[in-house]
């Protein structure tokens, strides 16, 4: 079956493609509760053998802009991050070994074929095709295997992308769930009317072709997907998997392609359907708003505006804020997924060649250890009182060969100054009986 949710007299309904046109299921069923997904979704297979008997009849034609959302109001989105290689690569990053995930909200859907508003606080809107699957039954626990009889269906859906947002902090949360952000429709496609374990996907951008791939070179599959998210939260009827998109994606282009108000994109997935939405610009936001990462950085959180670093620290460099976006991705995120590292500043002077003091060569790897550094200094200071006393000062190698015997188990002296020397006394005394036994014995009897 193919379920979409058109606008009508009576508002968003849901409607069954018939052998011509749509029918209303609700009044093809008599049941009003019907005209809602989420209930037939929630009610299950009862619901879903009434609608089949609809789909004989003949329905109205729609036009494309009485498609609302094909999933008006989704619980969660559950969204799979670098699910193709070709788009972890792209982006500098080594291929997962662990899906990446992350959440949208219920207000960034849009319709299949509305204007997609490009928001005024970014500069950076990227495209990403994907296929999405709707959750039927749900439940905890589900294994792949069983899978397919925990879906619903099958969309298509456009996860546009705020980069600038996304990349400005570590969690991608702000640049991906800017208000109807996300076209998702035309239709909901059941599972017994398509097989998505190899289907061609692809996105178009004024024509032309972007991205085109394969779901079948997804790294995890739509069973899996389905899988791995139910081993954390119970999958409920009408929440929303976004699979990922393949590689091809604006930002990994030279020069950067992003989408601006007057272009057209179209997302397809092969025999699921294809989605197509205007660019338009944002109207009414604030100019003097301060959150707008692709400009200056905002390195205070108060009401008040910027405030000045921490004592000691330096401002969040420009440059990771979008002044040179494709360097700060490699570096911050690159084939090792190393630790991110912070771009030198304007103050920062640059790192000089060669060895470093505190040993090993310039860079963040192989400089002076902090903590190695700090236990020295703290090993060093533990015997320094020595010279207050008018005893020698030790320190350095001599300082560790004489500490080593102290820390065998089962001694009794303690690792410090004195320590080592009531040790090194014990020693002699221990040697000179094992050389002179009879005449220790006697120096003992006979002290004079």
């Amino acid at each position: 079956m193919r379920l979409a949710t058109i606008t009508t007299a009576q508002g968003p309904r849901l409607h069954v493609r018939g052998r011509s046109g749509y029918i209303d299921v609700a009044d093809g069923t008599g049941d009003p509760r019907m005209s809602e997904l989420a209930y037939v979704l929630a009610a299950g297979e009862p619901a879903m053998s009434a609608i089949h008997r609809l789909e004989g009849r003949d329905g109205r034609e729609a036009a494309p802009a009485d498609f609302a959302a094909a999933v008006p109001a989704p619980p969660r989105i559950l969204c799979l991050g670098l699910n193709y290689s070709e788009h972890a690569l792209e982006g500098g990053r080594a291929v997962p070994t662990w899906p990446d995930a992350f959440v949208r909200s219920a207000d960034s859907v849009l319709g299949p074929y509305d204007d997609l508003v490009k928001p005024a606080l970014t500069s950076r809107f990227d495209y990403e095709a994907e296929l999405g699957i709707v959750i039927g039954r749900g439940g905890r626990y589900i294994r792949a295997e069983d899978a397919l009889d925990a879906i619903a269906g099958f969309v298509v859906l456009n996860d546009a992308s705020c980069r600038d947002w996304q990349r400005a902090a570590t969690q991608w949360t702000a640049g991906k769930n800017f208000v109807g952000s996300m076209p998702i429709g035309p239709e909901v496609v059941t599972t017994d009317e398509v097989d998505v374990s190899d289907l061609a996907i692809s996105s178009t951008l004024n024509g032309t072709v972007m991205q085109s791939a394969r779901t079948s070179q997804m790294l995890v599959s739509v069973p899996a997907a389905v899988e791995f998210f139910s081993s954390f939260t119970h999958l409920a009827p009408g929440d929303v998997i976004a699979t990922g998109t393949p590689g091809g994606v604006g930002f990994a282009r030279t020069p950067p392609v992003w989408m601006e108000p007057g272009d057209l994109i179209e997302v397809t997935v092969e025999k699921v359907g294809t989605i197509r939405n205007r660019i338009v610009a944002e109207q009414g936001a604030p100019a003097d708003w301060r959150w707008r990462p692709a400009d200056k950085p905002v390195t205070g959180f108060g009401p008040g505006g910027r405030s000045r670093p921490p004592t000691g620290g330096h401002p969040i460099p420009p440059t990771q804020h979008g002044g040179d976006y494709e360097a700060h991705d490699v570096q911050t995120r690159g084939p090792g997924r190393e630790r991110p590292q912070i771009l030198a500043g304007p103050a920062d002077p640059a790192p000089a060649a060669g060895p470093v003091p505190g040993g090993g060569h310039g860079g963040p790897r192989h400089g002076a250890r902090p903590r190695a550094r700090r236990l020295r200094q703290q090993r060093q200071q533990r015997f320094r009182h020595g010279s207050q006393l008018g005893q020698p000062q030790l320190g350095g190698q001599a300082d560790r060969r004489r500490r080593r015997p102290v820390q065998r188990p089962g001694r009794r002296a303690r690792a410090d100054l004195s320590g080592v020397l009531l040790w090194r006394d014990q020693r002699h005394q221990r040697r000179r009986r094992r050389a002179r036994p009879h005449a220790d014995v006697q120096e003992r009897r006979h002290p004079g």
